[in-house]
């Protein structure tokens, strides 16, 4: 979160991940002014706060998810509805 919370100074979301140990990864979002990051967690199935929140995905959907925010590859929302930007809602 502490990291999450210094990338916000350069960027108005700030993005963590990392693998669990039962093999799903843990997302979290940091935001400030404005940015309501829950309601991104809500669509990925996670919730929180405002400026805080966080959901979890399979390692197959997180890989679409960051290559979708990297822009890297094809864009496909990693539950599988194929749209314009996965990040976008």
């Amino acid at each position: 979160s502490e990291l999450g919370d210094e990338l916000t100074k350069y960027a108005d979301v700030g993005i963590t991940w990392f693998e669990r140990g039962d093999g799903l990864v843990q997302f979290s979002l940091r935001s400030k002014d404005e940015i309501d990051v829950s309601k991104i967690a809500t669509r990925f199935g996670g919730g929180g706060h405002k400026h805080a929140a966080g959901f979890q995905m399979t390692l197959a959907q997180s890989r679409l998810f960051i290559d979708d925010i990297l822009k890297r590859g094809a864009i496909v929302d990693p539950f599988g509805v194929r749209n314009e930007t996965a990040c976008s809602r």
